[in-house]
């Protein structure tokens, strides 16, 4: 049997405390939520429509403490349970009685959805090994242009010690020039003696 809808606006009246909260319509019953956290549902499993709120293993024991069912299903004979909880007798009074458990399911949805948001964004075990392994082999495969100089870079290299060579060169000093041969110098006379003197005289 399809969920009523005048008991699904009853229900977003009760949980307002926390948030204006929608119903949308699923599996033959209804989603409620706000600011796209789902916090409760509505649907009969054989005992009449119900409000399940949110829950999880933190929450599990204060449901149970009050007397909360846990949301059960059969599935092909083996039973199934879903992380809610009947919203107990007495909070199904008025929106100031249900404001600890429309608070309490809110806490519940938002760490649900932080958990789907973490499982969702964390890399596998194994896409983190493929990765790992792919990088030392496109390392080898592709190896830097710095590990292995090209021909170029031999002739550039031989250039540049050429060009050093004759600027060594030309910054030298000059070959000192040749000197030119001095003329012989004739001896001079040897000077006459007195006694040549005395013989000119006669």
């Amino acid at each position: 049997m399809a969920a009523d809808k005048s008991f699904a606006d009853y229900c977003c009246e009760l949980l307002c405390s926390a948030g204006p909260c929608v119903p949308k319509r699923m599996f033959g019953g209804f989603g409620i939520s706000t600011d796209g956290l789902t916090l409760a549902i509505l649907a009969d499993l054989g005992e009449g429509e119900k409000l399940w709120l949110k829950g999880d293993e933190a929450s599990r024991s204060r449901y149970e403490a009050a007397g909360c069912a846990i949301f059960t299903y059969d599935m092909k004979g083996v039973p199934r349970s879903m992380n809610y909880f009947s919203a107990p007798e007495a909070a199904m009074d008025s929106s100031e009685a249900m404001r600890p458990w429309a608070a309490l399911a809110l806490e519940c949805a938002v760490r649900a959805q932080a958990a789907k948001r973490g499982a969702t964004h964390k890399p596998s075990a194994k896409a983190s090994a493929k990765a790992s392994a792919k990088a030392p082999a496109a390392q080898q495969a592709s190896p830097s242009k710095a590990t292995a100089p090209s021909k170029l870079s031999h002739t550039v290299l031989e250039r540049a010690r050429d060009a050093a060579k004759k600027a060594a060169a030309s910054h030298s000093l000059p070959a000192p020039k040749p000197s030119k041969p001095q003329p012989k110098r004739t001896a001079a006379p040897a000077p006459k003696t007195s006694a040549a003197r005395k013989s000119a005289k006669g």
